[in-house]
């Protein structure tokens, strides 16, 4: 029901396994499917990686994600949500494992899809916790 409801706001599941499942939500989407249809070694590498990293998060039980792949960033937005990032290759993608329909689910919110420098923009971390805390109201409300 919940999925049904976060696909209706625009949100697609990318990667579904025994374990959890990954979703995005159209904003991240586009550059996602961007870098799959593209075909300069870069963006086709980074893409694999994205893949290898979101198909390990759903199919282990305990995934051993390096700490440069899938990292909490902090708590953001008014309501002080945790943001993770999933890492790779100057992309990155913002959000949290939410449980939904019983299963822990990736909400995907946000992402920079050219990093540059070392540190996260602060202002795209606090844009993730606000989103974040938008999914949350929009499930409760439908719970």
């Amino acid at each position: 029901m919940s999925v049904e409801l976060l696909k209706a706001h625009g949100f697609e599941i990318v990667r579904d396994g025994p374990e959890r499942r990954v979703m995005l939500s159209a904003d991240v989407l586009g550059d996602y499917k961007a870098i799959g249809s593209a075909t300069d070694r870069f963006n086709v590498s980074r893409r694999r990686a994205l893949e290898r990293l979101f198909k390990h998060f759903c199919e282990v039980a305990k995934p051993n994600t390096n700490r440069e792949q899938f990292v909490k960033e902090g708590n953001f937005g008014s309501a002080n949500e945790a943001v993770w990032a999933f890492k790779v290759h100057q992309f990155r993608v913002y959000g949290a494992s939410l449980k939904i329909d019983g299963k822990e689910t990736f909400i995907g919110v946000r992402h920079d899809p050219s990093k540059k420098q070392n540190r996260a923009d602060q202002g795209l971390l606090k844009a993730s916790g606000a989103a974040l805390s938008g999914v949350r109201t929009l499930l409760a409300k439908a719970a």
